[in-house]
C-alpha cells in the first residue's frame, strides 16, 4: 500500500502569531480529511461484507 506523500509547501516562519494560525489551519484541515478518511475506509468494511456474502 502507498501513501500519498503531502505536497503542500512548509510553513514560512513570518512570526509566532503568523504560525500558529496557519498550523492551526492545518490542524483543522487534516482532522477533516481524517474523518473523511475514516468515513470511506467504513463504508469499504460494510460494502466488502455485502459483496462477500454474495458469492456464498
Amino acid at each position: 500500500m502507498t501513501s500519498k506523500k503531502n505536497t503542500s509547501n512548509p510553513i514560512p516562519s513570518r512570526g509566532s502569531e503568523n504560525s500558529v494560525t496557519q498550523l492551526e489551519k492545518e490542524v483543522r484541515e487534516l482532522k477533516k480529511r481524517l474523518e473523511m478518511t475514516e468515513m470511506e475506509n467504513e463504508f469499504l468494511k460494510k460494502e466488502k461484507a455485502y459483496f462477500g456474502s454474495l458469492k456464498e
